[in-house]
């Protein structure tokens, strides 16, 4: 069962974007096969297996959920990463972990950059930030890399609207909470060509990723979204699904996102980017989630809302 890489989250967004990627060359674990949080089966993960390097894409990504299961999101974002961290750094194994544009307080309107104090104001940003405490405080080698407004067509923002506008419901978008759409396929693809960079030092480094192409309100993305679906459903010939998001796109109501457990400025800065390659454009990127929303064209619509 020996290989180059493990993967952890196996069964979410990121972790299946990861394992398309590194294919057999990585052991991809889904949460029921490997618990971070469970020292002694993460022992036994790292002594079968033996990896070079452990990709940490298991998260509680739930925010709201997150003010009332406080425990299962610090369980899994702060004390699995520290078991992960202690683990892999007594065997010399090297470490890269995801955190989020959310340990940040959503002040201002200037990017953040990896030097700014965090400063969360919801459980879920706190959880965030106590792990990549852990993390650095394991002498792990590898890196914490933080990440905003995670999409691949699938139970996310980019589904969650055009299932909206497939069904014919009112849509409001918040028009004041500003960041970069992240694609976790172009994501992933980053990191592995980025890996002998973020990998080297012997010290942990602390990286932003942001995909090019600016930044944008979630207003601007989810009328980005409903224009790409508009114009992928013409060209297939299906006017009734692409009048459904002209509609919705015509017809959008903008909100405002009040301070909370939700920061508002959600934009990231990135520094010295010269050892690591160009990340895509964000555009080209929600391109293919769009693609990837099941059922949109296939004309066997599953509402997003009333999947179980």
């Amino acid at each position: 069962m020996a290989a180059d890489y493990l993967i952890t989250g196996a069964g979410g967004r990121l972790g299946r974007a990861f394992s398309e990627v590194l294919g057999r060359r990585a052991v991809s674990l889904k949460h029921g096969e490997l618990d971070i949080s469970d020292a002694d089966a993460v022992r036994r993960a790292l002594e079968g297996i033996k990896p070079k390097l452990v990709i940490n894409a298991a998260a509680w990504t739930d925010v709201s959920g997150a003010e009332t299961h406080r425990r299962d999101a610090y369980r899994i974002n702060a004390h699995g990463v520290g078991i992960l961290a202690r683990e892999a750094a007594v065997r010399d194994v090297a470490l890269l972990h995801f955190s989020t544009d959310y340990v940040f307080s959503g002040e201002g309107g200037e990017p953040w950059r990896e030097s700014d104090r965090p400063d969360p104001a919801g459980i879920y940003g706190m959880s965030k930030l106590e792990g990549e405490n852990y993390f650095f405080r394991s002498g792990v080698r590898g890196a914490v890399v933080r990440v905003g407004w995670l999409h691949s067509g699938e139970r996310d923002f980019v589904e969650a609207i055009l299932s909206r506008a497939m069904s014919g419901a009112d849509l409001t978008v918040v028009d004041n909470q500003v960041g970069t759409p992240s694609s976790a396929a172009a994501l992933a693809r980053w990191a592995v060509r980025a890996l002998p960079a973020l990998t080297a030092s012997r010290h942990a480094l602390l990286r932003h990723y942001r995909e090019a192409g600016g930044y944008i309100s979630r207003y601007d993305f989810a009328a980005y979204i409903l224009t790409r679906a508009q114009a992928l459903l013409s060209a297939r010939g299906m006017h009734d699904e692409a009048s459904a998001m002209s509609n919705a796109r015509a017809n959008m109501g903008h909100a405002k996102l009040a301070p909370g457990i939700r920061p508002l400025n959600c934009r990231l800065g990135v520094g010295d980017t010269a050892p690591f390659s160009e990340p895509e454009n964000w555009k080209k990127a929600v391109d293919k989630s769009v693609e990837n929303v099941k059922g949109l064209f296939s004309g066997l619509w599953i509402s997003h809302f009333d999947r179980r």
